[in-house]
């Protein structure tokens, strides 16, 4: 059973399930393939059918961005975990190396699958690379027929949604693969043409903001996430009305004397000081992510447990980095009071019922629909 937000239905999986479930579909005497859908693919869905359809038609519904996640916590209907795309197909690369197995890659510019496949085979020995094309193409026959003479029984598909999503959808069974899987810029960070958000942005859900910085070009693109957000907090409410939100789930219960972690790193139960009464303790304030991640040299020796002062030098970038997790963080919580949420922020309160011209879509369209209403143009918007 899929995990449903805003229409697109999210398998349910762990890293290590879904690599498992692929690897069981190369058993299979038939073609699936794999979407792994963000934020922005949501909405294309919601507003293209057939994009809708491709997607919800995949073998397997990966949650690729850190809005899938909160988006199903806001509506009650949590998933197991974040699935990156790249992350799954390094997995599922690891495992095809111990085997016969073969792999068509498809995607990037000229000259990207060429250099992508080069390191990927000194990073997986024994990776065995069927065949490689370029994403510039405009028939499609010929490459079809390309990765079917390979004999390659995995494709990744890299060429950008929602043109992967459609393209697997209906030409993956004529390739002969039996997995395909729609990867977008993976051949790029492969190739070492691209370099992905450092680990700390990544397990801080901070990967979009890294993307952001390095390539400001793409902020049309970003304002799909509180686009994104918006629709979530109206599905929720529609849901509340209609008695369709399921109860929050349980929070895990708080265990005292448990450190406060959020990475990989232990720090050892901090003891009661001397003369403290039973039941109070020190608050001593905690840093997220692992020591590596915040900066801290692996040669350090330090004594968690000694009063001694310990100055740790932060550089400014990675201090933004902290306010802009706990910024993020707070915009995604499900319990915010309702004049938290985006959808009250861009609400005019004109309008009790969330018709669509109290919404951001309708502030930022640009009027390239016809069929769209003078008063929803930014040139109306701002006429006296």
């Amino acid at each position: 059973m899929r995990i449903r937000v805003l229409g697109v239905g999210f398998d349910n999986l762990t890293m290590e399930e879904a690599v498992e479930r692929a690897l069981a579909m190369l058993d299979e005497d038939k073609t699936h393939y794999v979407v792994t859908p963000n934020p922005e693919i949501v909405e294309l869905c919601r507003e293209w059918s057939e994009v809708s359809q491709a997607v919800n038609g995949a073998d397997m519904v990966l949650p690729d961005g850190i809005g899938i996640i909160k988006g199903a916590n806001m509506l009650h209907t949590p998933l197991k975990e974040r699935v990156p795309g790249i992350e799954f197909a390094a997995r599922l690369m690891s495992e095809l190396a111990q085997t016969d197995r073969s792999l068509f890659l498809l995607g990037g510019k000229p000259g990207v699958a060429e250099q992508a496949a080069e390191n990927l085979k000194i990073q997986y020995p024994g990776l065995n690379i069927a065949g490689i094309h370029d994403g510039y193409f405009k028939e499609d026959a010929p490459v079809i027929e390309l990765i079917k003479n390979s004999g390659a029984d995995v494709a990744f598909v890299c060429i950008g949604a929602p043109r992967q999503e459609l393209w697997m959808r209906n030409h993956g069974a004529e390739t002969g693969a039996r997995l395909l899987c729609g990867l977008g810029g993976s051949l790029d960070v492969f190739a070492g043409t691209a370099t992905r958000a450092p680990k700390f942005w990544c397990d801080h859900g901070l990967e979009w903001l890294y993307r952001l910085l390095k390539e400001p070009y793409r902020w049309r693109r970003m304002m799909k996430l509180p686009l994104f957000m918006s629709h979530v907090r109206r599905e929720r409410r529609f849901r509340k009305r209609n008695g369709t939100l399921p109860p929050p789930p349980p929070k895990p219960a708080k265990q005292r004397g448990q450190p406060r972690l959020s990475g990989d790193s232990a720090r050892p139960e901090q003891p009661e000081p001397d003369g403290q009464p039973d039941g109070e303790s020190v608050k001593k304030p905690v840093m997220s992510g692992t020591t590596e991640s915040a900066g801290i040299s692996a040669g350090m020796d330090i004594d968690l447990n000694t009063n001694a002062d310990i100055n740790i030098s932060v550089s400014e970038t990675m201090k933004s980095a902290w306010d802009a997790d706990r910024a993020f963080e707070n915009i995604w919580n499900a319990d915010d009071e309702p004049e938290d949420t985006p959808e009250n922020i861009w609400d005019t309160g004109e309008n009790p019922e969330d018709t669509p011209g109290d919404t951001p879509e309708d502030i930022w369209d640009t009027d390239e629909n016809p069929d769209d209403a003078p008063e929803d143009t930014p040139e109306n918007i701002w006429d006296t």
